[in-house]
């Protein structure tokens, strides 16, 4: 609810791509930094409106879901190379 209010429900829906800041237009520049903010923004409500439970239990998976994310990561960056 508080999403489509602040007309934010899009970041759910939308994949917030990598830019290329070398190439990227200022209107692009815009774009991707108020996509990247409301994504924050979007998380921190998410996180703040789960149940305690919820919380740890995500506190518990979130290293290992950052582990795999950073690893997705480095396989991208290298597999261009």
């Amino acid at each position: 609810m508080a999403l489509r209010f602040e007309n934010k429900e899009y970041v759910l829906e939308k994949e917030l791509k990598e830019l290329d800041e070398n190439e990227a237009t200022p209107e692009d520049l815009a774009a991707y930094k108020k996509h990247y903010d409301d994504a924050t923004k979007v998380a921190c409500i998410m996180v703040a409106t789960m149940s305690p439970e919820l919380q740890r239990a995500l506190e518990e998976i979130l290293p290992t879901i950052s582990a795999r994310y950073q690893g997705w990561q480095s396989e991208a960056i290298f597999g261009r190379v």
